[in-house]
């Protein structure tokens, strides 16, 4: 999805099915990409695929949250598999504001975390709960249903 395209529930729902199929042929491809497969299905499953928009960067799960029903970079969870020590590496950043063309990277993450593979899921609902943007859409979609 390209910044600034409108978002409906229908083409979120869309992506991460296209996006689960993509982490698909990476495994069957031989890549040890499990772990991010069950974050994707733990999205899916919790109806968070209603809400987050993905995207992949090589083997990198991308998680953004849309803007005023828009495609929207600023806010966005990385998720990436380290296939040699077997660790989920989180790392959010938030560009809210900021000129990426002059901007430093590092000072734009605003948390980072790691954490064994089978822990991946469980960490991302830490972060859910404890970002105060992803905590307001989640809340603000369970209030709309």
């Amino acid at each position: 999805m390209n910044e600034g395209e409108i978002v409906t529930v229908d083409k979120l729902k869309k992506e991460w099915d296209n996006v689960l199929s993509l982490y698909d042929l990476f495994i069957n491809g031989g890549h040890n990409l499990r772990p991010i497969r069950f974050i994707i299905r733990h999205i899916i499953e919790r109806g968070y695929n209603m809400i987050m928009f993905p995207g992949t960067s090589m083997y990198t799960l991308l998680i953004s949250l849309p803007e005023d029903n828009k495609v929207n970079y600023n806010k966005t969870l990385r998720i990436e598999f380290d296939q040699r020590t077997e660790n989920l590496k989180f790392r959010f950043s938030d560009w809210t504001g900021i000129d990426r063309q002059n901007a430093d990277l590092k000072k734009q993450i605003k948390w980072e975390e790691t954490c064994q593979a089978t822990e991946g899921s469980s960490l991302l609902e830490s972060f859910l709960a404890d970002n105060m943007d992803f905590r307001r859409a989640i809340k603000n979609e369970t209030r709309a249903e």
